[in-house]
């Protein structure tokens, strides 16, 4: 046990540390505000925005991003500029866009993109360097001229067909039922007889078909969503050994056994997509932290499940190749900045990029055809 004096002596450190912190974490805000390096200080916004980036990200957190951002641009005191945080101002004036966007603009993408490499490289979403951004556009340009997308049309046309079959299979239950009802479950998504039509959620098997789709255009092979009606991919227990099988296949040397696991590739990008923007506005040093903290956690493990999914199909591609073009074929024709082809960590990257960008927008996309037809 400690004596009185000790007691006294260890609670005075303990306080003096506790106001060295309080300090410095205070002086780490204020500092950058009044020497004010970037000279944002004259630009409205939210109090806390002008200190902390943490202000926006508890915004995003909360899914008031958009909202809060519009409302900020509304207010009469604000209008088109306004600012989100120490080193972050929106524009909405519609003549930022030639300025910002255009060729030959000087303005470059901010860290907040490179926590969408987390555990990878760079692809050409995420990368900051203007010539490896034009390296690799010059790459995927060839994945998508007008003579490769007509080569991808019948394959585009096996899986729209894989989706009318698996929903008339469902529209026989209606007479199947008769004038009764019913219901049952396929896969994983449910059905209902009820007023002679089938009910289904129409959502879940966009998505099967959508990313089904997107890999076979990209890998040569579905993920078999579509056909089980499931929410399921393999991945590699560990990334690392992954990417080592890449490499292996990639040099046509002895393959090593990958020891795979099941996720839920839909699951994985929906927890992704609510944490990675909130953590994007984050110094690097926080991300970490913070996204190991409860609300942040699920989202922040789902990082490394969607670059293993991508590791995945590439490896499995390479390891198993069906002699058909695809857009990995072009990638593998690509040259990094020293002019070798691309590496294991380099072409899961970009298959990274043409799962998320590609499986996502399009069902959503066409998740507005039924409704569309109904209103017709």
């Amino acid at each position: 046990m400690l004596t009185y004096d000790e007691a006294l002596n260890f609670s005075t450190v303990l306080s003096a540390l506790t106001c060295l912190s309080a300090g410095v974490i205070t002086l780490s805000l204020l500092l950058p505000y009044f020497i004010d390096q970037l000279q944002l200080r004259e630009y409205p916004g939210a109090l806390l925005a002008k200190f902390t980036s943490g202000w926006i990200s508890w915004i995003i957190s909360r899914n008031q991003w958009s909202e809060t951002v519009d409302r900020l641009h509304s207010a009469h005191s604000m209008g088109s500029f306004v600012r989100l945080a120490p080193n972050h101002v929106s524009v909405s004036g519609p003549s930022a866009f030639e300025a910002i966007y255009s060729h030959p603009s000087s303005a470059l993408k901010a860290p907040f993109y490179d926590i969408f490499s987390a555990g990878g490289a760079a692809n050409i979403f995420t990368t900051r360097d203007r010539a490896e951004h034009a390296r690799k556009r010059r790459v995927e340009a060839h994945m998508f001229s007008p003579q490769s997308i007509r080569t991808l049309e019948s394959t585009v046309s096996v899986h729209f067909h894989a989706l009318e079959d698996q929903w008339d299979a469902l529209c026989a239950h209606i007479q199947k039922a008769g004038s009764g009802g019913a219901e049952g479950i396929i896969g994983s998504v449910s059905w209902k007889v009820h007023d002679s039509r089938v009910w289904f959620d129409c959502m879940p098997w966009f998505m099967f078909w959508s990313f089904d789709t997107i890999a076979d255009l990209s890998f040569g092979r579905p993920f078999g969503m579509l056909v089980s009606a499931k929410d399921v991919v393999r991945i590699p227990k560990s990334n690392a050994s992954g990417i080592q099988a890449i490499a292996e296949a990639a040099s046509h040397s002895k393959k090593t056994e990958l020891e795979m696991v099941e996720v839920p590739l839909i699951e994985v990008l929906v927890k992704r997509g609510k944490t990675i923007a909130a953590l994007a506005y984050l110094p690097a040093w926080a991300q970490p932290i913070i996204g190991r903290l409860p609300g942040f956690r699920e989202g922040y493990g789902a990082i490394p499940k969607l670059n293993g999914i991508a590791i995945a199909a590439v490896a499995d591609r390479l390891r198993s190749p069906n002699g058909r073009a695809d857009m990995l074929t072009k990638l593998l024709e690509g040259r990094d900045g020293e002019g070798y082809r691309y590496g294991p960590q380099e072409l899961s990257a970009e298959a990274k990029t043409l799962i998320a960008a590609g499986g996502d927008t399009t069902a959503r996309s066409a998740s507005v055809l039924p409704v569309f037809q109904e209103l017709c």
